[in-house]
């Protein structure tokens, strides 16, 4: 589906190619026999050497552990800090700089996934800062700004998105197949902004806070841009049923009623008559022949009188039939010829809006997965990522179980949101991305384990003995048991005569 979607991006945009990169080629590690087959390109470390791909073919390996260990330093240098100053905003930016450790390296191989990323990131990071350190107002802005920036990406990606999703016709097809994608698009682009308006109305009115600004206005606009697409899209359907109705149905058809029967002729006429032979010496005689030969000649004149009227009065008769049939086809005909044609519109406006939603359920699931998803999802994580910062504090300094177990549910579950964001923005099966992340987790979480040791004892040594805020704890001592096992393990196994050797 989505290659569907790349291969219909014409002239590809930027904004619309997140999600749709097939990532850089990947290469293993410097050393040699570095099996570089079963590598993703999410993947952070060699699968034969265990060595950093991000900076194994760029920074020495001597380089790449003095900046580790800078950077644990600096770590422990924050934990130090906070428990000095009192607060857990060094806790906060450290929490910040490894979620981006964890989003930003797998996406090395996506450049514009990578500084969409790191974009939002910041964004989040930001506004996270003003919602916890800055007053009551300044936090509402904070949440508006982030659900304002939401819903414009969202629409300024989504809108294009549905209407390029169309344009593989117009260089396919010609005539009316390329002016029915081009309809099909833009009436897909108009519907596209009708979700974001309405989750934007919506979480406006569930959100009930007392914004620094009069919402209702951004409401109220909200509602009517709502309304407004919906009446677009439907006008721009119509439209094009209007202008290619001739496509959809045909017009063809009989008259609705037949022309009357023309009326044959009458053939009405009176028998012949022949008068009887008589003698011209009988005068009775011949004046009867006479009287009776007139008055036959005047019957037949009548008759042919009486024919001449019925056959005269059938054909005004039927002229009058032949009109009324005539007209009442012109009227039927008009009245159906309109029937036919609004059904036509009807029916082109319903595959208008049919394509266009089909263009939107494959455009809607893509920009949800790569703009909508990670933008939350990060947003869930800087919220986590703060929760984890105090909470950690609160151990630092109270020691208490309860926040500990908060501090590392919150680690947990930020670790979790920052890996479903890269591997959306990946477009990698979860299963490669599930297998990659493991790994990861693996190897890091052995460098943490010697960060939790080390740094727990250097920064917690001192208040052990009443000389500073943080003291060394149950979390320090367990890592450091689980560390020093781990070592001595290690140490038998590669001994000679083991059963490791």
């Amino acid at each position: 589906m989505e290659t569907v979607l790349l291969d219909l991006v014409d002239p590809p945009k930027w904004w619309l190619r997140i999600g749709l990169e097939k990532g850089g080629p990947v290469s293993g590690c410097p050393e040699q026999g570095c099996d570089t087959s079963a590598l993703t390109t999410v993947d952070l470390y060699c699968e034969t050497h265990g060595r950093f791909l991000p900076a194994a073919r760029v920074i020495p390996s001597k380089l790449v552990a003095a900046a580790i260990n800078i950077a644990r330093v600096a770590v422990c240098a924050a934990f130090v800090l906070a428990a000095q100053i009192k607060t857990s905003l060094p806790l906060f930016l450290v929490g910040a700089l490894v979620a981006a450790v964890v989003l930003l390296p797998p996406l090395r191989l996506y450049p514009i996934a990578l500084r969409w990323a790191l974009a939002c990131w910041a964004l989040v990071t930001v506004l996270t800062l003003i919602f916890s350190w800055t007053s009551l107002t300044a936090q509402r802005i904070a949440v508006l700004t982030l659900l304002i920036v939401l819903m414009v990406i969202t629409a300024v990606h989504l809108g294009p998105l549905a209407a390029k999703s169309s344009s593989q016709a117009l260089v396919e097809g010609s005539g009316v197949r390329s002016v029915t994608a081009r309809v099909r698009g833009y009436v897909a682009a108009s519907a596209a902004i009708l979700p974001v308006a309405l989750t934007g109305w919506l979480a406006l009115v569930l959100l009930q806070m007392a914004w620094p600004i009069d919402t209702g206005r951004i409401r109220d606009f909200l509602l009517t841009t709502a309304i407004a697409t919906i009446a677009v899209a439907g006008l721009t359907a119509i439209v094009f049923g209007i202008l290619f109705s001739g496509n959809t149905v045909d017009f063809s058809f009989r008259r609705p009623v037949g022309p009357p029967r023309k009326p044959s002729a009458l053939t009405w006429s009176l028998a012949r008559w022949r008068p009887k032979q008589i003698s011209d010496r009988d005068l009775a005689d011949r004046v009867s022949r006479d009287v009776t030969m007139l008055l036959f000649q005047v019957a037949q004149a009548l008759v042919l009188l009486a024919r001449s009227a019925v056959q005269f009065a059938r054909l005004l008769l039927y002229a009058a039939v032949y009109l009324l049939s005539t007209g009442v086809n012109a009227i039927l005909s008009v009245m159906l010829w309109a029937a036919l044609w609004i059904a036509s519109v009807l029916v082109g406006a319903a595959q208008s809006l049919r394509g266009a939603v089909r263009v939107l359920n494959r455009a809607i699931p893509h920009t949800l997965r790569v703009v909508v998803l990670p933008v939350v999802f990060m947003a869930y994580a800087a919220a986590l990522t703060l929760f984890w910062s105090r909470r950690t504090y609160a151990y630092l300094v109270d020691g208490t179980a309860w926040a500990l177990a908060e501090s590392l549910l919150a680690a947990a579950s930020a670790v979790v949101l920052l890996t479903a964001t890269w591997t959306a923005l990946s477009g990698l099966p979860v299963r490669a991305t599930t297998r990659s992340a493991t790994r990861t987790l693996a190897i890091f979480g052995a460098n943490a384990l010697v960060l939790l040791a080390v740094g727990g004892w250097a920064v917690g040594l001192a208040g052990t003995f009443g000389r500073g805020e943080i003291r060394v704890g149950p979390v320090t001592i367990v890592a450091s048991v689980i560390l020093l096992t781990a070592w001595l393990w290690s140490r038998r196994r590669s001994a000679p005569g083991s059963e490791g050797s």
